[in-house]
């Protein structure tokens, strides 16, 4: 039986670099661009971010796992729905059924970025003024307005409470107790849609629980690797 593969989705305002945590310690996993300009326009929904993510899951050796950080929760939710037979597995992580963001958050990025840069990591790092939360601001402001902008539409386009009945592959849904920006009545709330889903509340935890409390999401993660592996093996 092959250990199961894992790729890695960010959330809106990070890209690949957010999970330097996670990746030496899964050997042969990758993370992926979501809103990478260079790819062409930027997706403004889930689905068109997963149509983006889908060949380099098809890719992967079976079985597949997908490890999604908020937004990238939302994507990796698309892809298992759109394509059940490609995903083996779900780690969905500070995320949710839906992802709702005031009217104006997208018009608030374009009109002044480096406030909402400020505003963003101010409300996702448990200590905004740490090194980790200072080069995620400093990234969202140097790459621009589109990206943010796009991220933002994308969350509010994010609604999959009636297809989560769908999604057969098991899943394990993790929160941060201090979460803001997603609480963890939305990942309750997406556990329990779920068929197959166990959900863990880090009491410490923020929205950036893959950076703040690496060690134990990594925990987490290898549990929930080695539980898919023996299940898939039939043992």
């Amino acid at each position: 039986m092959t250990a199961p593969g894992v790729l890695f989705l960010h959330g809106s305002g990070a890209g690949p670099d957010v999970w330097a945590v996670q990746l030496p310690r899964f050997e042969g996993s990758r993370a992926v661009w979501l809103f990478d300009p260079d790819d062409g326009p930027l997706p403004d929904t889930p689905a068109a971010a997963a149509e983006r993510v889908l060949p380099a899951v098809e890719r992967m050796d079976a079985p597949r796992v997908l490890v999604g950080h908020s937004l990238g929760g939302a994507v990796a939710l698309q892809l298992a729905a759109a394509a059940p037979g490609v995903v083996d597995g779900l780690v969905l992580i500070a995320t949710g059924a839906r992802l709702p963001v005031p009217d104006d958050a997208p018009q608030r990025a374009v009109d002044d970025n480096e406030r909402e840069a400020r505003r963003l990591t101010g409300a996702a790092y448990a200590d905004p003024t740490a090194p980790l939360a200072e080069r995620a601001r400093a990234a969202i402001e140097e790459g621009g307005t589109d990206a943010p902008a796009s991220a933002y539409r994308a969350r509010r386009a994010h609604d999959m409470r009636e297809r989560l009945g769908d999604i057969t592959a098991p899943a394990l849904v993790v929160a941060g107790a201090r979460d803001p920006l997603t609480p963890p009545w939305l990942s309750s709330e997406l556990a329990e849609g779920l068929p197959s889903a166990h959900l863990v509340v880090l009491a410490a935890g923020s929205h950036m629980v893959i950076t703040e409390n690496g060690a134990d999401v990594n925990l987490l993660l290898a549990g929930f690797l080695a539980r898919l592996e023996l299940t898939l093996a039939g043992l």
